[in-house]
């Protein structure tokens, strides 16, 4: 039997063909910046040159990401209201110092 719990607030799953999945994915966005006639006049040789030279000066994009989280009803909710969770938690209790 297979025993799933919710990734937010821990508690199982009873019924796990009745639960979400939140796939979230994060990579770079490449920017699309037009060719311009400035870009036609540069002499490329000497940075391609140097690429070849030596890889390791050329920077790296960043890794891509990606996580899977399985939430119970409740918390499937929770988060589509906030996904990023910018409103503060009115769960938590401050005592009065």
């Amino acid at each position: 039997m297979i025993h799933v719990t919710c990734d937010l607030c821990g508690h199982p799953i009873e019924n796990p063909k009745a639960h979400f999945r939140v796939e979230i994915e994060i990579f770079p966005m490449q920017q699309d910046n037009p060719m311009v006639e400035e870009d036609l006049d540069q002499d490329n040789l000497e940075h391609i040159a140097m690429m070849i030279s030596d890889p390791e000066a050329v920077e790296p994009l960043p890794a891509l990401t990606k996580s899977k989280f399985d939430l119970c009803t409740k918390c499937a909710e929770k988060f589509q209201r906030n996904p990023l969770s910018r409103e503060a938690d009115s769960s938590v209790n401050f005592s009065d110092n």
